[in-house]
């Protein structure tokens, strides 16, 4: 669907693909995930982000969604054989790193990964989902001031040097993922200090421009469900799929099993007792004119 609207715009181009294309799907879909790796040792932090379209959770020990969530942001420990060679120090040493979202998107695609593999089995066990989902604990809601930024394949990367968060603190101090939760790390709501925010060079007008962008994102975290897709079989090579849809139609948003030709209305209990293997949620505050007038899938990680 993207390439059909960039060739009619007259901008694809299979060899140099945009990283950020301007189109209404990723506008619709388009989401930025920030991972940062912070040095034990002298606490330098390491930042690259990847654009995405939708997140795909492993669900392994997960009963919920949210859970799912909480493990694909949590903090991992870089030591032993996996240590993190550091571009403050030199070194390698040990770190800790974290995946968030730096970017949240219009529609939210969220992508249980159900089958290990095209000829594995499938995870048929239900995983809890609800009506509405609070995406900010998984956000990055503060977005940090970067010395240096540099691109690389798939995506940007940069780097930057300060005590950082209250978050980082406790992973740092005793440098061990037991030390913070799995929503703590380089990546906290409690920003950075305004001696880190003076060092990058930003101008006060910058960083209150930056601080009122953070405030209203701050406010759409809340997801409503949309639509739930289901597949109906044993493996990834067999089985059918068919999706349920919630209308359009206010004031009820009544929701229908889509199968083929039939289409009926379903109650939300029916819903939510599905085996998703994809969910659609839709910001819960949308306004479409501002969606519609909003130019690529996110705002890109400025360079200082």
């Amino acid at each position: 669907m993207e390439r059909s609207l960039l060739r009619a715009a007259g901008t694809y181009n299979p060899q140099k693909p945009p990283r950020h294309p301007r189109t209404l799907v990723n506008a619709l879909f388009g989401l930025i995930l920030q991972s940062t790796v912070t040095c034990c040792s002298c606490r330098h932090v390491s930042a690259s982000f990847d654009p995405a379209m939708d997140l795909s959770l492993e669900l392994g020990g997960c009963a919920s969604v949210e859970d799912a969530l909480r493990r694909f942001t949590a903090v991992e420990r870089l030591d032993g054989d996996n240590k993190y060679r550091c571009e403050g120090c030199k070194q390698l040493v040990p770190a800790v790193k974290q995946m968030t979202i730096y970017d949240d998107p219009n529609v939210l695609v969220i992508h249980l990964k159900r089958f290990d593999g095209i000829f594995g089995g499938k995870v048929s066990r239900a995983i809890d989902f609800g009506m509405t989902l609070d995406l900010e604990p998984f956000v990055c809601s503060r977005r940090r001031c970067r010395t240096s930024s540099s691109s690389s394949k798939g995506g940007s990367s940069s780097s930057m040097h300060s005590n950082g968060s209250a978050g980082s603190a406790a992973l740092l101090n005793g440098c061990s993922s037991s030390s913070c939760d799995s929503q703590g790390g380089p990546c906290s709501s409690n920003g950075h200090s305004s001696a880190a925010n003076n060092a990058c060079g930003c101008s006060k007008q910058q960083q209150q421009q930056r601080q009122r962008a953070d405030d209203t994102r701050s406010s759409r975290g809340e997801y409503v469900l949309h639509g739930v897709l289901v597949h109906d079989g044993f493996s990834a090579n067999s089985g059918h799929y068919y999706s349920y849809v919630r209308d359009g139609v206010p004031p009820h948003g009544h929701w229908h099993c889509m199968n083929d030709s039939q289409v009926y209305r379903v109650a939300e209990a029916t819903v939510l007792k599905q085996a998703a293997y994809v969910l659609f949620y839709r910001l819960a505050r949308q306004v479409f004119a501002q969606l519609l007038g909003r130019s690529g899938g996110g705002e890109e990680p400025a360079a200082q």
